[in-house]
């Protein structure tokens, strides 16, 4: 008889996991499942006896593989107390794979009990597929058990979860239903049921056949879109290759799981895997169509209205974002930011610190190209990044974007109330000065005259104005640099009067790099032709007076009028 229950408990590898207290204990009971199972059946037929103990035990037994109620009497374990610790049991079905199977069960327990029980009957319906069925028969019973019922068909249906606290409520109840609680966790995107589920694993391949084939087929995208694809694996190395490949939610899994592109796009054509197949190419960046694109949206903002009150909306966001590209990840937040039931102060923050995250990523780099999307999500959004005061810079970062892309107003606009800084200020300028707008220029030229670009483009633009006096003021700032005086003399011969002072020429002549030296020459001679044709015989009795202007004009700064 002992060899016959060793092979009874070796074959009993698909048993539940027992309900214990605590995490030590549930560990200690998946190592040992076997010998566990081993002892129980000893115990149910009276081969072996309890430890002090006068009794023997029962060959009826409350569940399979477990110590009848007068026996966990004298352990130290506590039973639940809230009824429902054995509800999530679905042993008794673990070989349904038909819908005959499920007859033949039912004939056989009225022919044995004259009745079953609505609780039974919802079982046996849920593990073999029959979800609405299940639920309606629940609808006719009140209670515990019948609520956590209804909540599983429905988690595994169609991955909707209303309530997580009955699901929270049936863990403390009894360690096995924390993995439901991990599957519902899970359903609503919260990376804290990939840590609970790592620790069901054992749990999860004593599921009858089809309960666990659904489940899989759930969570196994989910864990791909968290990055948690070491677990997605573990889950999908429980199924037989023969049954991932007749199975269209498995098989969609392993082709995620595969990062197989073009077997992945084959599941945009049905509609239960459409969605995912479609953020699953985004996130492995792939081009979808963006009608697509919007669906995903969509998808997501009815995701976030259906979570329950509370569950971890952060985490459930941020797991939606990573669906999305760069488009679509602004125009969800920005979907999101007008929801009424994100309108609370925590969620504001959440989303001003995702919004914040994303922007910076896109406008603080240094050296590419402002972007046009971001600078877009910025400006219908200003109001959630302004309750921000960190986010200065990226305002500024946006000004400086518009400007650079010639769009003075939207510059104008983020740049409002910001403190802008030296490259803001040489965007506006370089802006103003492409667009002619000299009065822009001429007011950034006295309020920002250190400023060496504003400087140059001022000093350019009064020479193409013909205004001395704003060239004086101008140029009394401007940095001569080599690439400065070149630009300069080269504007002054674009105007044809030739308004700079000699002292510039002077220093432009002495410049003696190979690069700017035939323009600098093209320059002076056209300057010396112009010069020359404007001669004129001096009587000796004007020279006293014209060596006194020239004094004079040495005596001041260099940018004295001729």
């Amino acid at each position: 008889m002992l060899l016959t229950l060793a092979i009874m408990a070796g074959a009993s590898a698909f048993g539940e996991q027992p309900p214990e207290a605590n995490a030590s204990q549930v560990d200690a009971d998946r190592l040992s499942e076997h010998f566990r199972d081993f002892v129980d059946e000893a115990l149910d037929e009276g081969l072996l006896m309890p430890k002090e103990t006068d009794q023997p035990a029962s060959s009826t037994q409350l569940f399979r593989g477990r110590l009848q109620q007068a026996e966990e009497a004298q352990t130290p374990l506590e039973l639940s107390v809230c009824g429902m610790d054995r509800v999530s049991g679905f042993q008794e079905f673990k070989d349904f794979s038909t819908y005959e199977d499920l007859i033949l069960w039912r004939q056989q327990r009225l022919a044995e009990d004259g009745e079953l029980s609505s609780v039974e009957l919802s079982k046996a319906y849920i593990a073999t597929g029959l979800y609405a069925e299940a639920r309606l028969e629940l609808s006719r019973v009140e209670g515990d058990e019948s609520k956590f019922l209804y909540a599983i068909a429905r988690l595994l249906e169609d991955s909707q979860v209303p309530d997580i606290e009955v699901f929270e409520t049936a863990a403390e109840c009894g360690d096995e239903n924390r993995l439901w609680l991990a599957a519902a966790q899970l359903a609503i995107l919260n990376p804290q049921g990939a840590e609970m589920l790592d620790g069901q694993l054992m749990a999860f391949r004593n599921l009858p056949h089809q309960i666990k084939v659904q489940l899989g087929s759930n969570l196994i995208p989910v864990l791909d879109r968290m990055k948690r694809k070491l677990l997605a694996e573990k889950l999908l190395a429980a199924f037989e290759p023969a049954i991932i490949k007749r199975t269209r939610g498995l098989s969609f899994s392993k082709a995620l799981l595969d990062r197989d592109q073009a077997v992945v796009r084959q599941y945009l054509a049905y509609p239960e895997t459409r969605s995912q197949a479609a953020a699953a190419l985004v996130r492995f960046g792939f081009k979808v169509d963006p009608a697509l694109q919007s669906e995903l949206v969509d998808n997501a903002l009815q995701d976030v209205q259906r979570l329950p009150e509370n569950a971890n909306v952060r985490a459930s966001i941020q797991t939606m974002l990573n669906d999305m590209d760069d488009t679509s990840d602004y125009t969800l937040l920005t979907q999101l930011a007008k929801l009424s039931t994100l309108h609370a102060p925590e969620m504001r923050d959440l989303l001003s610190e995702q919004f914040e995250s994303r922007l910076r990523k896109d406008l603080m780099k240094t050296g590419e190209t402002a972007n046009l999307t971001a600078i877009g999500a910025l400006v219908e959004n200003d109001a959630l990044l302004r309750e921000r005061p960190e986010s200065g810079d990226i305002f500024m970062a946006a000004s400086a974007g518009s400007a650079t892309l010639g769009l003075k107003s939207l510059s104008d606009f983020l740049g409002a109330g910001m403190q802008t800084s030296d490259d803001q200020i040489s965007a506006q300028a370089a802006l103003a000065f492409r667009m002619a707008d000299f009065d822009t220029l001429h007011q950034l030229s006295r309020t920002a005259q250190d400023n060496p670009d504003v400087s140059r483009l001022a000093t350019m633009s009064a020479i193409m104005l013909q205004d001395k006096a704003w060239l004086q003021q101008a140029g009394a700032h401007v940095p001569l640099d080599t690439e400065t005086l070149v630009a300069l003399i080269e504007c002054d011969a674009a105007g044809g009067n030739w308004l700079l002072p000699s002292t510039i020429y002077s220093a432009v002549e002495r410049v003696d790099e190979p690069e700017y030296r035939g323009r600098i020459e093209l320059i002076l001679a056209m300057r010396a032709r112009a010069k020359g044709a404007g001669k004129r015989e001096i009587q000796l009795s004007s020279v006293p007076d014209d060596l006194a202007q020239i004094e004079a004009s040495l005596n001041s700064n260099a940018w004295g009028m001729p």
